[in-house]
């Protein structure tokens, strides 16, 4: 009884082993509008899902940008009138939204579209929309899109006092599968500009977060894990003098 207790230890530490190792392999992200939706799994009864920012230039009337846009089969294989219909849906802006809020472009506003193959669109205000349709979050593209859609920077804290932020930037970013779910390393800048005594300058700070997504979409860990001291960088403003006065002839 005693060897075959010794030999499952040893066959469940050799498992362990061989998990940790499996889960220590990184693998790189992709920018977020560089997946396809072949890099997704929706839910089986999802055809399509699209997310959607809008701003005021039109009046919020029509997309400004699809950042993101899923199918679960070739888009010339559904009819051309759905694919309308889904397209030309108006978002929900009765209701507000947490979808995709970052400081800069406050004004921009982002919802997201599901097509559902009982030809039913919805309208969807909520991060927890977004993450029924994919499912159970089993790629690393949707566990990458389930931070994206929640702007999780730590960084946001760190430049409370500006008074105005850019969008970050990511620089780098990975992931690797573990037994608690998809852990990203993401490392990206925070920046702005202004004038100040007739010089235009920018200031930047680097920050890289640790993310843990499980299978049902929630964030179950986050953490800064190291930030760098803010970079100010300034130049002469060039002031050009006026043209010269065209004399016309006599």
């Amino acid at each position: 009884m005693k060897k075959v207790l010794h030999s499952i230890l040893i066959l469940s530490q050799l498992f362990s082993i061989s998990l940790y190792a499996k889960e220590a392999k990184w693998h790189n992200l992709k920018k977020i509008n560089s997946y396809k939706s072949d890099d997704y799994h929706l839910r089986e009864d999802v055809i399509a899902l699209e997310i959607r920012t809008y701003n005021d230039i039109d009046n919020y009337k029509k997309p400004a940008y699809i950042p993101v846009s899923i199918y679960s089969k070739p888009l010339n294989s559904i009819d051309k009138k759905l694919v309308k219909y889904f397209h030309d849906a108006s978002p929900d802006f009765s209701r507000k939204g947490d979808i995709r809020k970052v400081p800069d472009l406050k004004g921009d506003k982002t919802r997201a579209f599901m097509l559902k193959k009982d030809h039913v669109v919805y309208r969807m205000n909520e991060i927890s929309d977004v993450v029924y349709a994919l499912g159970e979050i089993d790629r690393p593209a949707e566990a990458y899109l389930v931070w994206w859609i929640n702007s999780k920077y730590s960084g946001i804290k760190d430049i409370k006092k500006w008074k105005s932020a850019n969008s970050p930037v990511v620089k780098s970013s990975k992931y690797r599968q573990t037994s608690q779910g998809y852990e990203m390393i993401i490392k990206y800048v925070i920046s702005r500009e202004y004038d100040k005594n007739n010089e235009f300058c920018i200031d930047s700070q680097n920050f890289t977060d640790k993310i843990i997504v499980d299978k049902n979409g929630q964030i179950v860990y986050f953490k800064q894990l190291n930030k760098s001291k803010m970079k100010t960088e300034c130049s002469a403003i060039c002031i050009l003098p006026p043209p010269p006065a065209v004399v016309p002839k006599k």
